[in-house]
């Protein structure tokens, strides 16, 4: 079986706005084309509402993929 393409670039964004609006997040390559990021979601005390996620991956063949999940998860204001 051939060996797929490394990994050369990952984006990824998040949106508190419905996809009006993106942030995109430092991410890590941590080896065997895994990557993390992380972000701290502002404090829900407040908030109500959804976030949406953007991925995008390129390997050194020139494919792409990129997926939008919107509304991919909802905040709740806290109690």
């Amino acid at each position: 079986m051939p060996t797929a393409p490394a990994v050369r670039s990952v984006a990824l964004s998040i949106s508190t706005d419905g996809g009006v609006t993106w942030r995109q997040l430092p991410t890590t390559a941590r080896g065997g084309g895994n990557h993390t990021a992380s972000y701290q979601l502002p404090s829900l005390a407040d908030t109500v509402g959804t976030v949406s996620i953007k991925a995008r991956a390129e390997d050194a063949g020139g494919n792409t993929v990129e997926q939008t999940i919107l509304d991919a998860f909802r905040l709740t204001a806290g109690r």
